[in-house]
């Protein structure tokens, strides 16, 4: 039975260190625990109790899947241009579609329609703010990969939410996505700053500006829905939705975790979001030993967490262009950048 809030005790203080390695493995450890549910309908698959294996990928445990890969493309981008930078981000995100980098795998595997619709109209055009705003492109493969942004702008909230906004538009324009993310770089900003209760992690939804289609986030209506209720679909509400569900009703990182990827269908999304949030809330040290024992490349991405925290700026800024100093634009150089 689902440990409800209210009979939930709130997190002792927790440094901030262990908040961003919490939410970076916390993305991963939530991708890779999901993944073998991915494409299942809810309750026709065995019951997910830890760090498994198998579906559709057949997955090794602790392998990750394209949420993961474009997070640390994310985080690489913002470790090398000092910020944010969309054509950097993009070319990054064109080499995994088409080398793998940062894949678990030789090539990149669980790649989305809409990802790879915006990838291909940025190869056309060399514009990298290429996500369309067509409604039916309000998919969650933005929401998924977010955390390095807010864990980069952790210190100006506003920042954080812009940053979230633009990051989003590479790959997903429409009114829902941009807003979606707005609320979780709201969320996880909340936590690094210390928030110890559920209550305060969830109070700056009310404050956001939020389009009509977000209607059941802005009225946290997933605090009182039951279970059925809940849809992990690939829709970018669901998505937030069902993660901020399993959060709530939920007293560990684990309990969250394992709740989001037994909702099955795109649980592998819906698990990394809500890992993003519980890790960030929770911390490292709420993440089970065994899961983060055989997380791939877990010491590079918790070597991330850590750069993204060094990194931080006094005064963040935002970029809509390439920056000159951008270093180890690897992509650039594989020949994977503007069309020419």
């Amino acid at each position: 039975m689902p440990i409800r809030i209210e009979d939930s005790v709130a997190t002792p203080p927790i440094e901030l260190l262990h908040r961003f390695e919490g939410c970076l493995l916390g993305l991963a450890c939530g991708d890779a625990v999901g993944g073998p549910a991915e494409f299942h309908r809810r309750g026709r698959f065995p019951e997910i109790t830890g760090m498994g294996g198998g579906g559709k990928f057949q997955l090794a445990p602790g392998e990750w899947t394209d949420d993961t890969a474009m997070a640390l493309c994310l985080a690489e981008s913002l470790l090398a241009c000092g910020g944010m930078d969309p054509l950097d981000q993009m070319q990054r995100y064109w080499r995994w579609a088409n080398e793998g980098h940062h894949s678990t795998r030789a090539t990149a595997f669980g790649l989305g329609k809409t990802v790879a619709n915006s990838l291909m109209r940025f190869h056309r055009t060399g514009n990298p703010l290429a996500g369309s705003s067509a409604p039916d492109t309000a998919g969650n493969g933005c929401l998924m990969r977010l955390a390095p942004v807010a864990m980069y702008f952790w210190n100006d909230r506003q920042a954080a939410i812009e940053a979230a906004e633009l990051s989003a538009r590479t790959t997903h324009g429409a009114d829902e996505c941009l807003a979606s993310c707005r609320c979780l770089a709201d969320i996880l900003v909340t936590c690094f700053a210390g928030a110890t209760d559920k209550e305060q992690i969830l109070s700056g939804i009310a404050t956001l500006a939020l389009p009509d289609g977000l209607g059941r986030i802005t009225a946290q209506v997933f605090r009182d829905a039951p279970r059925e209720q809940i849809r992990a679909t690939g829709y970018v509400v669901d998505c937030l939705e069902a993660a901020l569900w399993c959060f709530w009703h939920s007293g560990s990182y684990a309990e969250a975790v394992l709740l989001a990827a037994n909702l099955g269908d795109d649980a592998d999304t819906t698990a990394a979001v809500c890992g993003q949030i519980a890790g960030a809330y929770y911390g490292r040290q709420g993440i089970p030993d065994d899961w983060a024992g055989v997380l791939y490349k877990r010491d590079l991405i918790a070597g991330m967490a850590r750069g993204l925290l060094a990194s931080t700026p006094e005064s963040p800024a935002l970029g809509t262009s390439a920056s000159a100093g951008c270093r180890d634009n690897s992509a650039e150089r594989s020949g994977y950048g503007v069309p020419a």
